[in-house]
């Protein structure tokens, strides 16, 4: 497989430099890190929200945990919570479940990103699939998008 055919189109018009990465299968963001010989905190989680406003997108290193009482502050809406597997499915088909990009212009969503991001210089995300990512400068990845920077992940991570 490769990057996402979207992805790459709309990583490419922006002309910020990015790697694309092969790897074998990872089905979570510490599985991502691990089979790149990194640590898991270098890895961009993307996890795709669900509100009465529509669908957003959370991003955290990848190995913390989301803190959903902190994203329905950030969202001021407490019935945001995660979306399941049947939306994803039907919401966003390009995307392998899992493997959608922290990347809410492309996906046209709003984008919330946890502070603990921008701690390093370099981030990997999800390209679409389990086995490819990309790697760019965290600065030209954040943007790219209009994120509201917001705490999201749990308390003493």
């Amino acid at each position: 497989m490769a990057v996402n055919q979207k992805l790459s189109e709309y990583l490419d018009s922006t002309g910020k430099r990015w790697e694309p990465l092969s790897h074998t299968e990872a089905l979570s963001s510490v599985a991502e890190a691990r089979a790149l010989g990194i640590d898991p905190d270098e890895v961009a989680k993307s996890l795709l929200l669900k509100s009465r406003e529509g669908y957003a997108l959370a991003v955290i290193p990848g190995g913390h945990r989301l803190d959903m009482h902190k994203v329905r502050d950030a969202t001021d809406d407490k019935t945001t919570r995660l979306a399941t597997e049947a939306d994803l499915e039907s919401a966003f088909p390009d995307y392998e479940l899992g493997a959608a990009p922290p990347a809410p212009g492309l996906l046209n969503l709003r984008g919330f990103v946890d502070p603990t991001v921008r701690s390093r210089e370099w981030i990997v995300f999800a390209a679409g699939t389990h086995t490819d990512s990309v790697r760019m400068r965290t600065a030209d990845l954040i943007g790219l998008s209009d994120f509201t920077e917001a705490d999201l992940v749990e308390a003493g991570e």
